[in-house]
């Protein structure tokens, strides 16, 4: 079973991807996790809309989030200042920002970074992030 196949096992609402560049977060009930699915790195250009998802979701009351960064081979510093402020946003509000399958080159940034010791990262399936409660 391939990581897709698995996303569409917990998420049978999500929406086809197709050619993207832009973020695109699934669809969610109410309390349950949100995911936002990146199809391509974050570079600046990106990062305006990766956060404009962000903010619609938590807006809109779906406050607990998992940003999937399968697909990301890079990051920009604006990214992860985008991550954090959003992350505090969440928690504010009672919820939870986190991190879903990094590739390891992007894990270790994090890690080098500090933002391990910030974020909750997962990295090993698609169910984890689940296996704790948000």
């Amino acid at each position: 079973m391939d990581l897709w196949d698995r996303i569409r096992k917990w998420l049978p609402q999500r929406p086809e991807f197709t050619d993207p560049p832009a973020p695109v977060p699934a669809a969610s009930a109410a309390g349950e996790p949100a995911w936002v699915v990146l199809q391509d790195g974050l570079n600046s250009q990106a990062v305006e809309e990766f956060e404009a998802s962000l903010q619609r979701l938590l807006q809109e009351g779906k406050v607990n989030l998992v940003v999937d960064l399968a697909a990301v081979s890079h990051i920009s510093s604006k990214a992860w200042g985008v991550m954090v402020a959003c992350l505090q946003q969440a928690r504010q509000l009672n919820g939870d920002l986190r991190i879903a399958n990094m590739q390891d080159h992007i894990k270790r940034l994090f890690t080098l970074s500090g933002l391990s010791n910030i974020f909750n990262l997962y990295n090993d399936s698609v169910e984890e992030p689940f296996d704790q409660n948000f």
